[in-house]
Order: C-alpha cells, then structure tokens, then sequence
C-alpha cells in the first residue's frame, strides 16, 4: 500500500464511520444473529496475496456490523463506561 492508497483507505474509512454514527440511531441494538454466524462467511484461512481494501470493506457492513451490539445507540440503555466520539476515535 503505497501513500495514496492509504488516503483513499483512510477516506472510505472515515466515511463509513460518519454514516454509522449518523444511522445508529435506526439500527437495532442488539443483534438478531445466532452466535457463530460468521464462521461460514470467512475463510478458512488467509488468502495468500493480499487484497484491495475496496473489496474488503464492504464485508464490514455486510457481514460484521450484523452481529454487533450497538453500544453507542441512543436506545442502549444499560451502562457501558465507553465514550465515543470523533476526537476519541482520532486519538486511537
């Protein structure tokens, strides 16, 4: 990955992050996934020449958001010491 790809990963990156803070609201909270969902939509194992962060991307949304609990959703009502923000995403 040279430098302009990392802009442009980085970029597509930063954008997929705005719109999950601007669409949690409207997602569920809680996943409606039974555990071990993913093992079958992964591979096996490593692939052996690496691939373009285009492709990879959307299995964030498609395949990982599914099973996550929305812990920064407005409708998530039990305590979880975590504040994120723009500034604490930039500071990790």
């Amino acid at each position: 990955m040279d430098g302009e790809q990392f802009r442009e990963a980085a970029h597509a990156a930063i954008e997929e992050i705005i719109e999950h803070f601007n669409s949690i609201a409207s997602k569920r909270v809680v996943p409606s996934i039974e555990p071990g969902y993913l093992r079958p939509l992964v591979p096996t194992s490593a692939p052996n020449d690496p691939e373009p962060w285009s492709k990879i991307q959307p299995d964030i949304e498609s395949q990982i958001m599914p099973g996550l609990t929305q812990w920064q959703s407005p409708k998530f009502m039990a305590y979880f010491p975590a504040g994120v923000t723009y500034p604490s995403i930039l500071g990790e």
